[in-house]
């Protein structure tokens, strides 16, 4: 059985995942399939809307302010999507027919376990391109006189320590 979620448009069906239809199709082809269409029921929600704030107001801000070289305050939606779209098809995507598809982040498409596995994927990215990306919780003061070469090196060395690497 194959569960896909999608809206009624206009008398029409949008697919939430509108490649996750087709590959489901792909595979029935030729048989006879039996299609139920209901309300779709609320799903609890544990601990995703937290994980998707600290996506979005996290890792995807500091990661734009970066890439566009802005300040918070100074980002674009438009800039706030692309460094999104970077991100996902960098590390959360699906290779259908020879192209690589950004996932999508909703619930009914993404479980926790997934989604954490793709925040570390994107701290680790952004690490190696000189791009500190706290934590969920995480918190470290800055001083007036903030160092990036002498903060990096203590990551690194603190990295290497936790990898078991000698330092």
């Amino acid at each position: 059985m194959i569960t896909l979620f999608a809206k009624a448009v206009d008398g029409k069906i949008a697919f939430d995942d509108p490649y996750k239809a087709l590959e489901a199709v792909g595979k029935l082809q030729g048989k006879d399939i039996e299609v139920t269409i209901q309300k779709k029921r609320s799903r609890a929600r544990f601990g995703t809307s937290a994980q998707l704030r600290y996506y979005y107001g996290v890792i995807i801000i500091l990661f734009a302010c970066d890439l566009f070289q802005v300040e918070k305050d100074k980002l674009t939606e438009q800039q706030k999507h692309e460094a999104d779209q970077i991100l996902r098809m960098e590390h959360f995507h699906k290779d259908i027919n020879g192209f690589r598809i950004a996932r999508s982040m909703k619930n009914s498409l993404c479980n926790t376990i997934e989604r954490e596995d793709f925040f570390i994927a994107c701290r680790q990215w952004c690490n190696s391109h000189g791009l500190w990306i706290p934590t969920p919780n995480e918190t470290q003061e800055f001083g007036y006189n903030f160092d990036r070469e002498k903060e990096l090196a203590k990551l690194e060395k603190r990295t290497r320590e936790l990898t078991g690497e000698i330092v």
